[in-house]
């Protein structure tokens, strides 16, 4: 069936509807045509400056050069001037907002200015403004790009290469439960922009290819900011409404400047993006909602050394941490496992909660010492294991006698599997080998999960029990949560 779209009324000029309309709307007023001053106003212009004349020889020629961690840049007037030219495309130019410089970007030697600003209203409207402020007048030069966002938040960087300034933004939406938006990638020259992804040329100009090439590209396509550039989505033919199946699929990642993830092995950073969209479609997203897609942007991606868990040499374990892209102050992060052999990706622990907690709860999880030598974890596993072997001889593998009995249970090995966060503290998962005694040898071995509830400081507090089912693909992550949901049951 047909893909949803939005609802279009092209005889209004509210901003509550369709933010591709009133983002043309928004462009035609400011890319006005310049027309001749008329003759008074010229001759009154040249007398003034014959007068002004003898005054400005008298002074000192300086050249105003801009220096941002001295302040020589005005942000202040630069971020007043860009919010005034949004403030006044809305339907109520005097209701209450709120405006946030984003980047700046001096040029010229400082003469100018680039600047992006996001103004925001109180019914979860955003306005990126993009332009060029002469730092000598305090006017804005060059026409001021534009474009609206629904329920979403504008996200801008700024980068200098190969000798030139860029400023990459995102701009996203989302109403009734589908998202779009757009991207761009803008060439600062000093004193003006021009675009040079998705297209070339001046997107500002109403009939230029470019802004139609623009506005095609961005009816397909959704991108969010990641590690040294933008991850893209192609939309799909779901119905998304419906549950049929997600409204965005990865397609391609875009690559303008170089990040430490530019190390990373090459399927590594796409299979986390691939496995984070696959992760959070029905749970653990900023919308709380079933089959989404495209909300997390991807911040950063290290490799993490496990204090106490011991991977195959295929494996390495990765650090994701995300931003979603609707709301600034909620994060996702995850410790993960890639095998390289197997080319799959398992989680170990996942947090989601503002930068503060995700960061915390991951860093003490994978710092967390395995406790597996601690007199407290074994003598909460005898507690244990002598209710669920009452009336049968058990021991671990260290005390075991030199002259088993028929039916013994022996326990042992024991390796540490993983920890996960709790809302307690945290659940370490330990793989138990267990075997039988029977007709003069050990029988075995079968493979048991003990889990174990922790205090933040690493101290064991109580045995959570063993999940009910498991199988050796099954991640240590399911079998803590499992076991775990038992004990409350």
């Amino acid at each position: 069936m047909e893909k949803p779209r939005m609802p279009c009324s092209p005889l209004t000029t509210r901003l509550s509807g369709s933010a591709r309309e009133t983002e043309d709307r928004i462009r035609n007023i400011f890319q006005w045509k310049k027309k001749r001053p008329p003759m008074p106003v010229l001759a009154v212009t040249a007398l003034i400056i014959v007068l002004c004349g003898s005054l400005v020889s008298c002074q000192v020629g300086t050249e105003f050069v801009s220096n941002v961690s001295s302040g020589r840049v005005d942000q202040m007037a630069l971020r007043e001037d860009l919010a005034q030219v949004a403030r006044t495309l809305l339907p109520d130019p005097e209701q209450s907002v709120s405006a946030e410089l984003l980047a700046l970007t001096p040029g010229d030697y400082g003469n100018y200015a680039l600047g992006a600003v996001a103004v925001y209203t109180d019914r979860s409207e955003s306005l990126l403004a993009i332009g060029v402020q002469d730092q000598r007048t305090g006017q804005l030069t060059t026409p001021v790009f534009t474009t609206l966002s629904t329920g979403g938040q504008p996200h801008v960087t700024t980068f200098h290469k190969d000798g030139e300034e860029f400023l990459l933004y995102v701009a996203n939406s989302i109403h009734l439960g589908l998202t779009y938006g757009e991207a761009g990638l803008i060439r600062y020259d000093g004193t003006d922009f021009t675009w040079v992804w998705p297209v070339e040329g001046d997107v500002r100009q109403e009939d230029s290819q470019a802004r139609s090439d623009y506005q095609a590209y961005w009816q397909e396509h959704k991108a969010l900011m990641a590690p040294g550039g933008v991850d893209v989505f192609v939309q799909t033919d779901n119905a998304v409404i419906n549950g049929d199946g997600p409204q965005w699929t990865p397609d391609h990642n875009e690559i303008f400047f170089l990040m430490p993830e530019e190390e990373l092995p090459i399927p590594v950073a796409w299979q986390v993006r691939n496995w984070l969209e696959a992760f959070t479609r029905k749970d653990n997203n900023p919308l709380n909602a079933n089959n989404t897609s495209a909300l997390w942007s991807i911040q950063s991606l290290t490799e993490t050394q496990l204090a106490s868990l011991k991977l195959k040499d295929t494996q390495t374990a990765y650090t994701v941490l995300a931003r979603a892209d609707t709301d600034d102050t909620l994060w996702f992060s995850a410790c993960l496992i890639y095998d390289e052999e197997e080319n799959t990706i398992g989680c170990y622990d996942f947090a989601m909660g503002s930068l503060e907690e995700v960061s915390e709860q991951i860093e003490n999880v994978v710092t967390l010492l395995s406790g597996i030598d601690s007199q407290d974890f074994y003598t909460l596993a005898h507690q244990y294991y002598s209710q669920k072997y009452q009336g049968q001889t058990y021991y671990f593998a260290v005390d075991q006698p030199d002259a088993p009995q028929e039916g013994d249970v022996r326990l042992g090995p024991v390796s540490y599997a993983g920890s996960c966060g709790l809302e307690q503290g945290f659940g370490s998962a330990y793989a138990v080998e267990t075997y039988q005694y029977h007709s003069g040898q050990w029988i075995g071995s079968d493979t048991q999960y003990l889990v174990l509830l922790r205090d933040t400081d690493g101290s064991f507090v109580s045995v959570l029990g063993e999940p009910a089912s498991y199988d050796e693909d099954t991640l240590v992550y399911n079998i803590i949560h499992q076991a775990a949901q038992q004990t409350q049951d």
